[in-house]
């Protein structure tokens, strides 16, 4: 279902400038058209509440007398929601500055930008249905992730083509497939169910906090190093750097699996 729902925001926003490349009409090339079809959520909002099962009154009670006395789930999150927050940063890199990156190249078509945004999203929508057909724990392939996202990076950082670009941005995307599906997985794996709805939250708050700091630390990358490209490629080294950071913590958490305290 994430593949499809999850990552509708990501096609959806580059929907308007392949259409307004396609047909040239003043509707098409409105700014606003493809948030106009975030209204199909009111289609679905009927079959939601015709078919979501509800709660049994008793189950509601109980859920409202224990609320007050569950632990919180911070402390069990607090380093995937650090963790998190740098995934933020590397999954809307492609998102917010793939525009200006092909600027750079003397592109300057918003069909072809939306054309290669696409491809992004499509290279994301890709990473989680492979995901979704993985087994085992998926945290183990962490470091495996953060070097493709990273890997797609630096190609694109080094990028002084079209061509060689769309490679760097597939790469990046289908890495950041895996990685929300990761991290998210990972974090309600540390909490019971009861739980998890707050879990969600911090862990959601994190990830956006990530989003927020995106352009931010790009925009003050740029500004050391003279250049997005270099920028970006900056930001694949340090997620190689992270990568290589979570092997020793990860084969610590597996054997720590394998072997409980007592």
């Amino acid at each position: 279902m994430y593949a499809l729902f999850g990552t509708a925001p990501l096609w959806l926003d580059s929907l308007g400038g392949i259409v307004a490349r396609r047909w040239h009409t003043p509707t098409a090339s409105d700014w606003r058209a493809p948030f106009q079809l975030y209204a199909v959520g009111l289609l679905l909002a009927p079959a939601m509440a015709a078919f979501l099962p509800r709660a049994r009154q008793d189950a509601a009670v109980n859920e409202a007398l224990t609320a007050g006395r569950r632990r919180s789930p911070a402390r069990r999150l607090v380093g995937i929601c650090v963790l998190s927050v740098f995934g933020g940063i590397v999954f809307y890199t492609v998102r917010v500055e793939t525009a200006y990156l092909m600027n750079g190249l003397g592109v300057q078509s918003s069909g072809l930008i939306g054309m290669v945004t696409a491809i992004a999203s499509a290279a994301t929508v890709t990473g989680s249905a492979i995901f979704a057909s993985m087994i085992g724990r998926p945290e183990r392939r962490l470091t495996a992730i953060f070097a493709l996202c990273g890997a797609g990076l630096v190609v694109i950082g080094l990028a002084q083509s079209m061509a060689v670009l769309i490679i760097g941005t597939f790469l990046n995307c289908v890495g950041t497939g895996f990685l929300l599906a990761t991290l998210l997985t990972w974090a309600m794996s540390k909490l019971v169910h009861d739980n998890r709805g707050r879990g969600t939250g911090l862990w959601t708050a994190s990830f956006f906090f990530g989003q927020f700091l995106c352009p931010i630390a790009l925009v003050a990358l740029e500004a050391i190093t003279g250049s997005l490209a270099t920028a970006v490629g900056i930001l694949g080294l340090v997620s190689a750097v992270v990568a290589v950071g979570l092997l020793p913590f990860l084969r610590r958490t597996a054997a720590e699996r394998e072997f409980p305290r007592v």
